[in-house]
This record gives C-alpha cells, sequence and structure tokens, in this order.
C-alpha cells in the first residue's frame, strides 16, 4: 500500500506543480515577460509590469480560485494543512478526491498568479486525497485510512522536495501538537521514498525555499 500511494501521491503533486509552472508562465507574459517553465518564482519579482496590471492579475487569479473552491469543493479552501489535520481526527480520514484536483486547480491559479501562498500545503492535501481514496477503494477501516491519509501526505510533500526522511516525520507529527503517529511511520516512509525516487527519474528538482 505505501508503494501505491507513495506512487499515486508522487505524481499527482507534479502534475501539480506542473500545472502551477504554466499558469506561473501564462500570468509573466500576460504581464510583458518571458513566458518559462523553468522557474516557480513569483512572477511579479521578475518583470517590471505595469503598476495597474499587476494588482489586476493577482486580483483576477484570487477570484477565480476562490470562486472555483466556493463552486467545486469548499473542502479546499485554506492552507491544505490543516484541513488534512482535521480529516484525519474528526472525519474519518476521509477526503474526496474531486477535493484533491480542485485544490491542484485553484491553487495553480491563486500562486501562479502572484497570490500569497506556496506549495507545500496544497501538495498535503492533494497528497492526503489521495491516501484517502485509494483506503476508501480498498475498503479499508479507519485506522488503516489514517495511516494511508499520513502515507499520501508524506509521499506529496517528498516528490516536491526531495526530502524523504523529512516528508516522513513532517507529516506523522503534524497530526498532533506533542504525538508521533507512529504506526503510520513506516508506510510514510515506504510512500516517500517511492515518491522520490518517481520524482527524480522524472529529473524534477525542488522549488526554491522561498516556496515552502
Amino acid at each position: 500500500m505505501g508503494v501505491a500511494i507513495g506512487a499515486a501521491s508522487g505524481l499527482a503533486a507534479l502534475a501539480f506543480y506542473q500545472l502551477l509552472n504554466a499558469v506561473a508562465g501564462i500570468a509573466t507574459a500576460a504581464l510583458g515577460g518571458a513566458a518559462s517553465t523553468g522557474d516557480l518564482g513569483l512572477v511579479l519579482s521578475e518583470i517590471g509590469s505595469p503598476p495597474i496590471l499587476a494588482p489586476l492579475v493577482i486580483l483576477g487569479g484570487a477570484l477565480v480560485s476562490s470562486v472555483i473552491v466556493y463552486r467545486l469543493s469548499p473542502e479546499a479552501e485554506g492552507h491544505g494543512t490543516d484541513a488534512a489535520v482535521k480529516a484525519f481526527h474528526r472525519r474519518a480520514a476521509q477526503i474526496p478526491f474531486k477535493t484533491g484536483i480542485v485544490k491542484a486547480v485553484a491553487s495553480s491559479i491563486l500562486v501562479g498568479t502572484g497570490g500569497s501562498g506556496g506549495v507545500e500545503g496544497p501538495s498535503v492535501q492533494i497528497g492526503a486525497s489521495i491516501g484517502s481514496t485509494i483506503a476508501r477503494m480498498l475498503r479499508l477501516r479507519i485506522e488503516d485510512r489514517r495511516i494511508a491519509l499520513v502515507a499520501g501526505m508524506s509521499g506529496a510533500l517528498s516528490a516536491l522536495f526531495h526530502a524523504p526522511l523529512g516528508s516522513t516525520f513532517f507529516a506523522a507529527e503534524v497530526l498532533y501538537k506533542r504525538d508521533l503517529e507512529v504506526q503510520a511511520l513506516v508506510p510514510a516512509f515506504i510512500s516517500s521514498i517511492t515518491a522520490y525516487t518517481l520524482a527524480t527519474i522524472a529529473g524534477y528538482e525542488p522549488p526554491s525555499p522561498g516556496w515552502r
């Protein structure tokens, strides 16, 4: 299960990254810069765009992102990590697959057009939705669904940031204030290694620390 979740969550995280990259390139081109798929830096920090057009692009991106979330999946609002933690404790580790898709699209538009945010939170919720979906497909009991959710979180983070061990412990301990989901450590680590391996084979390079 750890391998399957790691592969799925890693690929989902990379797809999210590519979508965000594409939106950033389009926003850069719209503001008069050179569209590039090799840089996820803030589009407004690299080009001298007109002072009126830039706020319109940011506002437009935020508005479109908000409408998508409100109309299609309100569970996708917010940072992303908090929603995953809430699902783990209060919703029997259930996050609809649609929520992960909406989160990826909305976050790509928001961040790619210069809005305030990063890739860590969205990737956590995307990975959690993958783990939760696979667990539901296999009809696992609630304890195992929680482990699958943690494995999905760690897999997505590991794929994006090339940090298998750090992603494992982050996913296992972000759920509590002073505790650790020990039972999820091994599956989460297997998921992280799998996702990291796939990302490396794909030639992916992690984003700069400023996007975390």
